[in-house]
């Protein structure tokens, strides 16, 4: 997935520098469409390492949750005293 994302930037500085050389606006344009690729690619390939242990982010939401019940069942401060 990655060697796809630096192929089409690539492709995308190839196509840019022809497209400038020449002056063709269809080719820069095509260009940008590359580097609309890239991105996806690369917002993929960030989802997928987000996604390498699905458990972590339960294990971490039930740690904050028992802690969370824990200082509920503790119950007010005790008064303040002057």
């Amino acid at each position: 997935m990655r060697l796809v994302a630096l192929l089409n930037l690539g492709y995308l500085g190839v196509e840019f520098a022809v497209a400038l050389s020449i002056g063709s606006v269809s080719l820069l344009a095509d260009s940008v469409d590359f580097l609309e690729d890239a991105a996806v690619n690369f917002l993929i390939f960030a989802a997928l390492g987000w996604s390498a242990n699905p458990h972590a982010h339960r294990q971490r939401a039930a740690r904050r949750f028992n802690s969370a019940r824990h200082h509920a069942r503790s119950g007010p401060p005790a008064p303040l005293r002057a």
